[in-house]
């Protein structure tokens, strides 16, 4: 935070830019690489019929986060509370 608080206004906007376009960045080359494992999971339950690829629609997908909400302050005093907030509102 000292260090932080010790850059140029303009050093922090280049920072906060590139932090921006990393994140951005990961994020899709994650969703394509989870493309790409789903896509090799769904391809072994087919051959092998030793797994079952459930997919959830979004009213499956809504009931299932529902359920989960009792769930997530057992987390709190592990992680904390803001940062489970986060990742729940994560999309």
């Amino acid at each position: 935070e000292k260090f932080w608080k010790g850059l140029p206004d303009d050093m922090k906007a280049h920072v906060t830019q590139a932090l921006k376009e990393a994140t951005a960045f990961e994020r899709e080359e994650t969703a394509k690489e989870e493309e790409h494992i789903l896509s090799e999971l769904k391809k072994y339950a087919g051959e092998s019929k030793k797994l079952e690829i459930i997919e959830l629609n979004a009213d499956q997908k809504g009931k299932w986060a529902e359920a989960m909400k009792p769930i997530y302050p057992n987390f709190y005093n592990v992680i904390g509370q803001d940062l489970v907030e986060k990742t729940i509102n994560t999309k």
